[in-house]
């Protein structure tokens, strides 16, 4: 093969990756550089939402903070969505590769995970004190951690020493006591899980999502029995999962599914019951081609479902969207609640039965908001900018 002909093949090859890789992120809707499976998550990453007891709060987390020479320094900033207060302004003396910050429900007591795989270590902090966080303990080898519904315990998936791949273990820990204690382990087929996505409100189930060999599915893990079932999910031929909750309710987990049939990723809901029940069912909560449905949260008292809506619309703009509907009716009907031509709607969470608060982002601003929408009365309210200090553009 002469000179001219093999630049001319390499040529033709680059063009054509090139060209695979540009529309498959043209078809990818949602801003920003986003992964199709293997952990996706389509929230903002420096902010993310917690409930203590009754009341939603939205924990900022600041990355950008160091000390020199080499000593970074996690920041966090605990506000209050529905009047944009900030109750708690911490500052922890922590190295800055810290991967998952999350709030234990009932007490005032956080987890934050630092480094990943192996490396991982789950540090436990009492928020108590004003503004002087407690370290309480530490908790090697668990990365991913999910707090019970009503108990001190935490799920993490879990890397013994010397484990040198991808975890396929969940390990439960009681914290409770002075020390953290192991309670049980549960290993499922050896290939990593991805991450949990999220503990039943009764705590008898605990989902899951794992690789296999055709993507990325939910599996569930019976903590009592240890039994592990696989989702209905994958028997309908889908691909990945992200943005998994549990009904407050009853056994059912809502989560974004990638759907091959619709190119896009919709909402499913799928009751888990006991293993062999015949009430064991999936269904596909939104059908929408070329479309996705992403960040799905309930609503306390179980009665709605908000998710963010990305498409094009008639003029083929990026539109990202804030919709609700009612899942127990008969024939469920999405309902708009905001118009954003000129921003994108992001990390939707309930702060009461009927008002969501979430985020936006301004391209043109380049500016990250913090909003209120009620079903009672569809009317957003900017509560607060928030400062860019925080951030790094999407």
């Amino acid at each position: 093969m002469n000179r001219k002909l093999k630049i001319a093949l390499i040529g033709s090859i680059l063009l054509t990756i090139l060209l695979v890789f540009v529309s498959r992120n043209t078809s990818m809707l949602r801003y920003g550089n986003r992964a199709t499976c293997g952990g996706t998550n389509f929230s903002s990453r420096f902010a993310s939402w917690h409930r203590t007891d009754a009341d939603a709060v939205l924990i900022f987390r600041n990355t950008k903070q160091f000390r020199f020479p080499t000593e970074h320094w996690l920041q966090l900033q605990i506000l209050n969505p529905a009047t944009g207060e900030i109750e708690q302004d911490i500052e922890f003396p922590i190295r800055s590769n810290i991967r998952v910050v999350t709030l234990s429900e009932n007490e005032d007591v956080i987890a934050i995970t630092r480094g990943f795989g192996e490396s991982a270590d789950t540090l436990l902090f009492s928020l108590k004190m004003k503004n002087v966080p407690e370290r309480l303990a530490t908790i090697r080898g668990a990365e991913r951690t999910v707090w019970h519904s009503s108990e001190q315990m935490l799920a993490a998936i879990y890397y013994p020493e010397e484990y040198e791949h991808g975890s396929n273990i969940i390990a439960l820990y009681d914290v409770s006591g002075a020390e953290p204690v192991q309670t049980d382990t549960f290993r499922l087929k050896r290939i990593a899980i991805s991450q949990i996505l999220g503990w039943s409100n009764d705590g008898q189930v605990i989902a899951v999502s794992q690789y296999d060999k055709n993507g990325e599915i939910p599996y569930y893990i019976f903590v009592d029995s240890g039994r592990v079932e696989k989702s209905l999910y994958r028997e309908s031929l889908h691909n990945c999962v992200a943005d998994g909750q549990w009904s407050p309710n009853e056994p059912i987990l809502s989560f974004s599914g990638q759907n091959e049939d619709t190119e896009g990723w919709d909402i499913f809901l799928e009751t888990v019951a006991s293993p062999n029940s015949k009430e064991w069912s999936l269904v596909n909560l939104t059908n929408t081609p070329r479309e996705d449905e992403v960040n799905v949260v309930w609503s306390p008292d179980g009665n709605h479902l908000a998710y963010v809506k990305v498409y094009r619309d008639a003029a083929d703009n990026l539109r990202q969207e804030l919709f609700v509907l009612n899942p127990n009716d008969a024939l469920p009907t999405p309902i708009q609640l905001t118009v954003t031509p000129d921003a994108l709607v992001d990390s939707p969470w309930w702060i009461s039965d009927t008002e969501i608060a979430y985020l936006t982002w301004s391209p043109a601003e380049l500016i990250w908001s913090l909003n209120t929408v009620s079903l009672d009365e569809p009317e957003p309210k900017k509560i607060a900018e928030i400062p860019q200090l925080w951030y790094s553009e999407p």
